[in-house]
């Protein structure tokens, strides 16, 4: 991330919008009331809230240059998701801040701001915002295609109606928000207009009835922006992964087909405990189990690249799900346990590394819904083009299926 040498015109920039949002959140007090002025007041405090963190962050970055920025800044180790990114440094013990907590010292900082300087993940940076008692209360991700995610989480003390919202702001400007309540998630458009409900359960997402208010003005395709905000937002929680927690997209099975409605694209995506995964996904930790081992089985160094390594081990994790290879091929041991090779995802691991192969586990539970398991191994991330994919292999090999569940899984090490 560049940083200019004086930010003192970006912070009274940041200042100045943070001000004039104020002023918009009074008027929008005024306006008579009903679902529109509410609407309209929580969009404006929404963007407070993201030009808030815009401010902190560029004062942060200031203060850090004034301080003098010390290049052996300590980061995070090696082999962990967010490996060789900046930290915000080390607690009184030596020991480094985990994820999601606040760097501590002298009045515990209520920001932390992470810098990715690998190149390897699809954010460039991001900012957390924390409560004084140390929660995380919001946060801005900024990614390298040009999208940011502004997301706010709620405090039990504030009563509100929601847990948490993520708004995603593509590069074209176009907002979508996606505000979770338990297990109910809404998607709504810039306006603030709900565009669709959908509630998690443990057969995936079920859609779920609104009431569309009297003033509402249809957006063309909103299904469309829906979509690519929920693979943004997808991906950048798949990044952040736990042994506890995983990340998983839901949607109807038939949403891609040739001459589907777009429009009606039921889609949930947010972060589930391993029990509320194995419930929909029963076999997700027999797959989690098989990368593991399959990772460590082959040895690294064998392999002159990361592309030629990750084969080895897309194909040995197939081997331990369909079976020894056979010619001709034969069917997988279990036709409602499959790996299969993925076209799509092979062509973006490549690298520019010819015979690039890559795997998607898919499991049939026999409940109407198909869960896929993403195996991967290198930085690629779920695109439009690959959920096509996915709901087609899914159609081809499970016909009548209602519903899909994506999960990505990765090597634990």
């Amino acid at each position: 991330m560049t940083t200019p040498r004086d930010l003192t015109d970006q912070i009274l920039r940041y200042k100045s919008l943070v001000a004039a949002e104020k002023v918009l959140l009074g008027l929008a007090e005024l306006l008579p009331p009903g679902p529109r002025r509410r609407a309209e007041w929580l969009r404006i405090k929404s963007n407070l809230a993201f030009r808030r963190v815009q401010l902190a962050l560029v004062e942060h970055i200031a203060a850090e240059q004034k301080a003098g920025f010390n290049p052996d800044q300590p980061r995070v180790p090696a082999g962990r998701p967010d490996g060789g990114q900046w930290t915000s440094g080390e607690r009184d013990d030596g020991s480094r801040p985990e994820d999601g907590e606040p760097s501590s010292g002298p009045g515990r900082s209520a920001l932390q701001v992470v810098r990715d300087d690998t190149g390897q993940q699809p954010w460039e940076s991001h900012v957390d915002l924390y409560r004084e008692d140390g929660s995380l209360a919001a946060q801005a991700v900024f990614n390298r295609d040009g999208s940011a995610i502004r997301s706010e989480f709620a405090s039990p003390r504030d009563g509100s109606l929601w847990d948490e919202r993520h708004t995603v702001i593509a590069a074209d400007g176009t907002a979508t928000t996606f505000q979770t309540s338990g297990a109910t998630q809404s998607i709504l458009d810039g306006t603030g207009q709900v565009e669709s409900r959908t509630a998690w359960t443990s057969d995936g997402p079920e859609a779920q009835a609104f009431v569309q208010p009297a003033y509402y003005v249809p957006v063309p395709h909103p299904a469309a922006a829906a979509v690519e905000a929920a693979l943004v937002l997808y991906t950048w929680m798949s990044t952040r992964n736990s042994t506890s927690e995983t990340a998983v997209i839901g949607f109807r099975a038939g949403a891609f087909a040739p001459g589907e409605d777009r429009d009606s694209t039921a889609i949930w995506v947010g972060k589930l405990t391993r029990d509320e995964v194995d419930d929909a996904c029963p076999r997700h930790s027999e797959v989690q189990s098989i990368t593991d081992q399959s990772a460590e089985a082959i040895d690294r160094g064998a392999y002159p690249s990361a592309a030629q390594y990750g084969t080895a081990v897309h194909l040995r994790i197939k081997r331990e799900i369909n079976g020894p290879d056979t010619s001709p091929p034969s069917a997988p041991r279990d036709p409602n346990f499959r790996a299969e090779l993925s076209l799509l995802k092979s062509e973006i691991e490549d690298y520019g590394v010819r015979g690039t192969k890559r795997i998607d586990v898919y499991e049939n539970p026999g409940t109407g819904t198909v869960c896929i398991y993403d195996i991967k191994t290198g930085r690629g991330g779920l695109s439009k083009a690959r959920m096509i994919e996915l709901a087609s292999s899914v159609q081809y090999y499970y016909p009548g299926t209602e519903k899909i569940i994506v999960t990505q899984v990765k090597p634990r090490r």
